[in-house]
């Protein structure tokens, strides 16, 4: 592989030739994005018609013939070479995403400030992406035992009034802040089995994504 994709604060996704003569061995090999690049040379350039944002991850599909990437406007796009660069983006009602992987080659799995990952389905045929559900489908908890008892429980322990101010913080999932990375854990991005979090509230979570298929209306991961 001699390709090297990066996201810009332009807006812009791009692809570079990354091949270095001492280490590869044929100079130029055509690729599905395009024909023979000499090194540095820009391979691909994507933008965005609705705006777009700043472009936080990138990541190439399992085969390298599509790349995904996330943007500061809540959009995921992915673009394909096997479909005449045809690209397909979802701008989503949630929280900006930061960090995006594969974790099949038709699903994507992104995260960032809203504290949960999300999960993607590309739909090869269509060149459509589309969004499936939250991977977190943690149940909401008694938010640090605020119940009504547990409230004069306090008040008395801790002498406090009725007039403070108690917030619930809790968020309702298991991050507690932004997720920052995604790694494909256990498996690859062909089939990945697990993957892995970490955020900004210091934890790091390991998902399992075959646990998780009952969960996820009905979807299938193979």
């Amino acid at each position: 592989n001699v390709l090297l994709a990066c996201g810009s604060t332009d807006y812009k996704a791009r692809i570079f030739s990354g091949f270095i003569k001492e280490v590869d061995k044929r100079e130029g090999e055509p690729t599905p994005w395009g024909g023979k690049c000499s090194t540095g040379a820009l391979v691909a350039e994507f933008g965005s018609n609705s705006g777009g944002g700043w472009v936080h991850n990138v990541s190439f599909s399992p085969d390298g013939n599509r790349l995904a990437w996330v943007t500061h406007d809540s959009s995921i796009s992915v673009a394909d070479a096997n479909r005449g660069m045809a690209v397909s983006t979802v701008r989503t009602r949630f929280l900006p995403y930061l960090t995006c992987v594969w974790s099949a080659p038709d699903l994507i799995v992104a995260a960032g400030h809203d504290c949960c990952p999300m999960l993607f389905k590309y739909d090869m045929s269509k060149a459509e992406l589309n969004f499936v559900d939250k991977v977190d489908k943690s149940l909401k908890k008694e938010v640090d035992g605020f119940s009504a008892k547990k409230i004069f429980q306090n008040m008395d322990k801790r002498g406090m009034s009725a007039d403070n101010n108690i917030s619930d913080t809790q968020l309702d999932s298991i991050h507690q802040n932004t997720i920052s990375e995604i790694r494909v854990y256990s498996g690859s991005k062909s089939g990945a089995d697990k993957i892995s979090t970490v955020g900004v509230d210091g934890l790091m979570v390991i998902w399992d994504l075959k646990a998780l298929e009952a969960s996820l209306k009905g979807l299938r991961i193979v």
